[in-house]
């Protein structure tokens, strides 16, 4: 009974260490995706929007209102910078948005991961636990030696029945078997 117990939770540590390198694997895997964020972000911050094109446009005033006026390719040079900035800058919040959600994920999993490792102590704390009872009652088993004990206790019966027998043909009285409870036949 114990040995199926023992069975049962090594079965069960087997299936956490399972558990546990399977969450190994994903947290590389989710790591892998990390960096590749992260590459793209420094990417996205290494692109810089052309400055040089929107220093060259220059302002030029209108007469009647003092207002800056662009001529019209300024002005699509201007739009395009502009949609391009708005873009990138999207994209980056969107990518800094996943990279904090796999870090928060990768944090999870860690501490799974820990929970796990402290789950597979116990475990293997019970295992060795149930293997030293085991041990010590094999241990006592092994001293007892039954078969000796019951060849003993035959022989004793034997000598005792013996004894009676010759009380009885001396006409020795003895206890008799109403008042005797035999240990046996309890």
């Amino acid at each position: 009974m114990r040995t199926e117990e023992v069975e049962e939770l090594e079965a069960q540590v087997n299936d956490k260490k399972a558990e546990i390198s399977n969450l190994d694997l994903q947290a590389e895997q989710k790591q892998v995706e990390i960096e590749e964020i992260e590459r793209t972000l420094e990417s996205v911050n290494k692109q810089k929007l052309n400055l040089s094109e929107i220093d060259r446009i220059q302002p030029k005033k209108s007469v009647l209102t003092g207002k800056f006026t662009l001529t019209e390719d300024e002005f699509n040079t201007l739009q395009s910078a502009a949609k391009k900035y708005v873009t990138h800058r999207r994209k980056d919040n969107n990518l800094r948005k996943k990279l904090n959600e796999q870090k928060e994920q990768m944090s999870v999993k860690e501490e799974l991961i820990g929970k796990l490792y402290e789950i597979i102590d116990t475990l293997k704390s019970k295992i060795s636990e149930l293997e030293e009872k085991l041990n010590v009652k094999e241990s006592l088993k092994d001293k007892l030696d039954y078969e000796r004990l019951r060849s003993e206790n035959i022989s004793l019966k034997k000598e005792n029945q013996h004894f009676r027998e010759i009380l009885e043909t001396l006409g020795i009285p003895y206890r008799n078997r109403n008042n005797y409870i035999d240990r046996d036949c309890r």
